[in-house]
């Protein structure tokens, strides 16, 4: 890859007198904007006093404003067909919005409102701390995540880094209105902000607002300067356990991470990927495929600005490979540190990091996100330079960081489970940090020529079929019968590849359940003419990941590519479809995985009461369950099972293709009609049918290990089938409880202060649908929560909505689908799907139509069908 020839935005910038920065990117491509507004103010720039302080307020400033009135800001930028949401970490507080061009003016202005003329009084702070408690339970009832903040609370040494970001509960108790405001005084100041800017705008007009918006911003208060700590402050290296009666088992290794300013953290950026980070980590190969005495290896950054620790988390399969698994971490730390990375694997990490980068650069508001984090650094100049600077590192500038930073004094051990394991002491300590000297021969060695290489087409004839469809789509008929559907994109160089079926899940019968997804998830693994490890390489070194995604009524392959590499990746992905091997020991590893994931599952209070609610309403037999399958059936497959069932398959006739790209489409043609003209063609079909095993229970009151109440009432829905009242439910299922514009999100979170997460889910297949309505809160409010969700349904279900919500909605989706259409791999996943569907290439292009054609009267029939009261399935679990 030559990075000199890439053709890289180029970002721009101007202060205001003030101090108020701003950095923007013109991008025209899409009719889209992203604005993000950024306080530099998170947890490391709090005591202990006003430890959240920087979340809560983030809270707060949404209530309301000089120019808009309480709970009003979310409805205005939904009526522009925009989204607004906020976050806070350990650096900074943001503030964004997704937009169409036409509204940059009005989202400045929303902006400057949140910063600077927010109003909020005591009884808003007092409704918002009850959510704040409600979140902070929800994230302890996530066994991975309390797991994290188990750990960042204990392995630093006198760093802000230790302070959770959502505070904790007695800070929150204690915060009042007068100490919030005297926080948000200091911190929300314009020398202390900066605006991100991407998208489809003029620079003059985005001049313009900014400094009539932000130029008389009072620059009161000192300057709060970024953090940066070039070094991590950890605590004593240890070994800490704690009992959880959840049944979840997590072992962590914790090691140093380093800032982005250090001069050695791409170096060991690069070491943290070749130990741990993805399926191509020598931890994972080790642990997960080969050994196989755990389900996943995850890791988790705790650190910003400021130095300090990756977290390496492991899901033992079982508590009796605990050992294992330490000795095995230690033997993979001391060949790193002994004979650091190889060459060759050298190349394809930082391959892997260099596409990740040119990634980024895929849609405004992923663009806008690096622009921040360059900028917030005060290297903006890195957005151009940070391939290169991973290109020229060498394998002693990798094994020299990890050197320095991942010693015996440095490292942690974290061990959570339902009972205590003893011995563990054991593995910590010089004793097992016993790295051989470096032997620079062999971390050197080069590699020999690469052999694994896919054989590119030879371009023929045109495909048999090819129909312009619109500007810029066209449909393609292969000589095999397989229908491609081909959007270009010409500004980008990132393609989007799709290969869907309507094979899936629901297309089982009661003896098949998890059949089609252990046979497409093995299809991954290896083929006929490559092994596991030819494949990774071939997609690593030509920037690719092939990945597959499973749904009720389809399944589908998809990634996304550098237009150059597209050739390849659709010869692999004929390659695995067509010609898979069926690795038996794979195999078992992915039953081995499903089924741990089950039992975390069930250690999950979110996880355990939506899987009863749906149960309750499809039965507990139905092939709309698990795609997995349940225990029984997946330790009851078999490698034959998957070879007969990928015997039915017709490329030409169940499956369709879907591209986003830069190409001619008569270039896209020929090259699919050369890869994918050769499949075995059998009669055999297999039809959709979705059974349901439902019972007559509509009620279901269940105790969990949680101190929340989760509340799930939903009920079955219109089928696809029904294009008028599908595009109707999904506006109403916006309506109310589609983001915080919503009714749910409006009534029970802002007014009352219930809960802090609510939602409304719709979903079809062709001849079912379904509804999910949702609250998680208080145990104590739980029948006040629940009185609530039922009123406002069966309000709706009687009287319908208002038209200026049904506007409001009807933009929201339009506008959200612009968005959508800035990503080549989501894109290609739609037209690949649909068309797999039987929709035609039209239904794609009418979204809008068919969103705008919706009636208030519609809606109100499709409630009054749907969302009677005698029709609801409820479950809490309490």
């Amino acid at each position: 890859m030559l990075l000199e020839n890439l053709n890289l935005p180029i970002p721009s910038t101007f202060n205001l007198a003030n101090g108020f920065r701003t950095v923007y990117v013109m991008d025209n491509s899409h009719p889209v904007l992203c604005l993000q507004l950024y306080i530099k103010t998170g947890s490391i720039h709090e005591n202990s006093d006003t430890t959240g302080y920087s979340h809560f307020l983030e809270h707060l400033v949404f209530k309301a404003s000089n120019d808009y009135p309480p709970n009003s800001i979310s409805q205005v930028v939904n009526q522009l067909g925009g989204m607004l949401n906020a976050y806070t970490d350990f650096d900074s507080t943001c503030f964004y919005l997704l937009l169409p061009k036409e509204a940059l003016a009005t989202g400045l202005h929303i902006l400057s409102e949140l910063a600077r003329h927010s109003r909020f009084n005591k009884k808003d702070v007092a409704l918002e701390k009850s959510i704040i408690l409600e979140e902070i339970k929800q994230y302890k009832n996530d066994p991975e995540p309390d797991h994290i903040e188990w750990i960042q609370k204990t392995c630093f040494a006198g760093s802000p880094l230790s302070q959770p970001v959502l505070g904790t509960d007695s800070s929150i108790k204690a915060a009042t209105w007068d100490r919030l405001r005297t926080f948000q005084d200091f911190s929300y100041r314009p020398q202390n902000s900066f605006l991100v800017v991407c998208g489809d705008f003029h620079q003059e007009q985005l001049k313009k607002n900014v400094e009539k918006l932000f130029g008389n911003w009072e620059a009161s208060g000192l300057q709060r300067k970024t953090n940066v700590s070039s070094e991590p402050v950890m605590a004593k290296a240890g070994v800490r356990t704690r009992t959880k009666t959840r049944g979840e088992k997590l072992l962590s290794f914790v090691l140093p991470e380093l800032c982005e300013q250090h001069p050695q953290a791409n170096a060991l950026l690069v070491a943290m990927r070749y130990l741990a980070i993805g399926r191509a980590s020598r931890l994972f190969k080790a642990l997960v495929e080969e050994k196989r005495l755990c389900s996943s290896v995850k890791v988790a950054s705790l650190s910003g600005s400021l130095s300090g620790v990756s977290v390496i988390t492991c899901s033992p399969l079982s508590q009796k490979y605990v050992p294992q698994i330490l000795s095995c971490f230690h033997s993979e730390l001391n060949e790193l540190l002994s004979n650091g990375v190889p060459n060759e694997e050298l190349d394809l990490i930082k391959q892997d990091i260099i596409h990740s980068w040119l990634f980024s650069f895929e849609g405004v508001e992923n663009l806008a996100n690096l622009l921040a984090m360059e900028d917030f650094i005060g290297n903006l100049a890195r957005l151009h330079t940070y391939g290169q600077q991973i290109s020229s590192l060498s394998a002693s500038e990798v094994i020299d960081a990890a050197c320095n930073y991942w010693k015996s004094n440095n490292l942690m051990i974290y061990y959570e489970a339902d009972k205590t394991f003893p011995g563990i002491n054991r593995f910590i300590g010089p004793a097992n940090f016993n790295p051989k000297p470096r032997n620079s021969k062999k971390a050197q060695a080069q590699q020999t020529p690469d052999p694994w290489i896919v054989p590119l087409p030879k371009l023929g004839a045109p495909a048999s079929f090819l129909t312009q469809i619109s500007d810029d789509m066209w449909q393609i008929v292969l000589s095999n019968g397989l229908q491609v559907l081909y959007r270009k994109q010409s500004q980008k160089p990132v393609c989007g590849f799709s290969l869907s079926t309507r094979i899936s899940q629901i297309c089982e019968s009661d003896t098949e359940r998890g059949t089609n997804y252990f046979c497409s998830s093995l299809l991954l693994h290896s083929t006929q003419r490559h092994t596991h490890k030819e494949l990774m390489r071939l997609g690593r070194s030509n920037g690719f990941n092939i990945r597959v995604t499973h749904h009720l009524d389809s399944t589908s392959f998809r990634g996304k590519c550098l237009s150059d590499m597209l050739p390849i990746a659709l010869s692999l992905l004929a390659e695995i479809v067509v010609n898979p091997a069926f690795d038996a020991a794979h195999l078992n590893l992915l039953k081995a995985t499903a089924l741990d994931s089950i039992r975390r599952e069930r250690s999950n209070p979110l996880s355990i009461a939506y899987h009863n609610w749906f149960r309750m309403l499809v039965g507990k037999k139905s092939n709309l369950c698990r795609s997995s399958g349940d225990p029984i059936e997946i330790r009851g497959i078999k490698r034959d099972d998957l070879i007969n069932w990928h015997a039915r398959w017709n490329l030409g006739r169940d499956f369709s293709l879907g591209l986003v790209g830069s190409q001619r489409a008569e270039e896209i043609a020929q090259l699919c009609e050369a890869i994918f003209n050769e499949a075995p063609c059998p009669e055999d079909i297999l039809e959709p049918n979705p059974f349901l095993d439902a019972q007559a229970l509509k009620l279901r009151k269940q105790k969990g290990h949680t101190d929340q109440a989760l509340l799930h009432l939903g009920g079955f829905a219109c089928p696809a089938v029904n294009r008028e009242e599908n595009a109707a439910f999904y506006l109403l299922a916006h309506i109310l409880g589609g983001d915080i514009s919503s009714r749910f999100y409006d009534i029970i979170r802002e007014k009352y202060g219930l809960a802090y997460q609510t939602g409304f889910d719709f979903s079809s297949i062709s001849n079912l649908g379904f509804w999910n309505a949702y609250a998680f809160c208080d145990k104590r409010d739980y029948r006040q929560c629940l009185t609530l969700m039922q009123e406002i349904i069966g309000e709706v279900a009687t009287k319908g909505v208002e038209e200026v919500e049904l506007t409001a909605a009807k933009h929201y989706l339009i506008g959200m689908n612009r968005f959508d259409l800035e990503s080549a791999s989501y894109s290609a996943s739609s037209l690949s799907t649909l068309a797999a569907l039987g929709y035609e290439p039209e239904y794609y292009l009418n979204r809008e139509q068919r969103i705008n054609a919706v009636s208030a009267e519609q809606i109100r029939q499709i409630a009054d069908r749907y969302l009677a009261a005698d029709k609801q399935y409820l479950h809490i679990l309490v």
